[in-house]
Parts: C-alpha cells; structure tokens; sequence
C-alpha cells in the first residue's frame, strides 16, 4: 500500500458568514492532518504581492480552526467580498502562500 499522502493545499470561498464573523474556517481534513503543527504558533500568509500577514488562530468548542486574529484588517485590506475564492498553499510549519 502507498504512503497516505498529506493535503498541502485548500481552498475557500468567502461567504456571508466569513464577512459577518470575521473569520474563515480552516477544512476539517486539514486541520485532522496538520493541526499540531499550525496549532503552535500563529499563521504567517505569504500573498502574491510579497507582504507577509500574521494572523492568530482560534478554536471553536466543536474543535474547528478559525483564522480570525488579523482577519479583518487581511479582508479589509484585499476588499474581499462574498464569492471570492482564496487558494491556500501549506509551505510547512505555519507560513501559507495565499
């Protein structure tokens, strides 16, 4: 049997619940295979334009990961709005190309 192989990228699409609680959900299936890892530190957001945003991690009571600390001021700086789809490359440890 082949190694299992590990989910290095997601996507997410932004929805009215992303723009009203100011927070998007980090997939399940990620979080089951790399939340050891991200749950130590925060996230770093490496973005096509070369700026580097530290956003916080919190955890919800049904154990989901939100990236939601810094959140706004990332949403609020790339205008995003319901219906964009941000692709998200795991480049190791904490850092994500976004």
């Amino acid at each position: 049997m082949p190694p299992r192989r590990m989910l290095r990228n997601f996507f997410r699409f932004i929805t009215s619940d992303t723009i009203d609680q100011c927070r998007l959900k980090i997939p399940k299936k990620f979080t089951r295979e790399h939340r050891q890892k991200i749950l130590m530190n925060d996230v770093s957001l490496i973005v096509s334009d070369d700026k580097v945003w530290p956003l916080g991690l919190v955890v919800s009571g049904d154990g989901s990961l939100w990236l939601q600390k810094g959140w706004p001021e990332f949403q609020q700086h790339y205008s995003l709005k319901i219906g964009h789809l941000l692709f998200f490359d795991h480049l190791g440890k904490i850092h994500f190309s976004c």
